[in-house]
């Protein structure tokens, strides 16, 4: 997940894996810190939505902010040719 890259771990890593079960479906969805931009988190966040039926589609998630304005993925090529050398 999303979450987990950034965070680099997944969200409740730290409870056993029935007691991260019970997290997941009781508790709010995961957010991310506000280390990361707002339209990041934001499309985090809908895609975290609990109810499916407030859950935006693929096509309406490939409309959000934070998509269209993500840079071609020439440029993590180059980021991550650039990583190791």
């Amino acid at each position: 997940s999303a979450i987990e890259m950034c965070a680099g771990e997944p969200p409740y890593s730290n409870l056993k894996p029935m007691e991260t079960f019970m997290a997941l479906h009781h508790a709010a969805p995961p957010q991310l810190s506000d280390k990361w931009s707002p339209e990041f988190c934001d499309f985090v966040a809908q895609c975290l939505q609990k109810d499916p039926r407030l859950r935006p589609t693929a096509p309406q998630l490939l409309t959000h902010k934070f998509i269209r304005n993500a840079k071609k993925t020439a440029y993590l090529t180059e980021l991550l040719d650039f990583h190791d050398q």
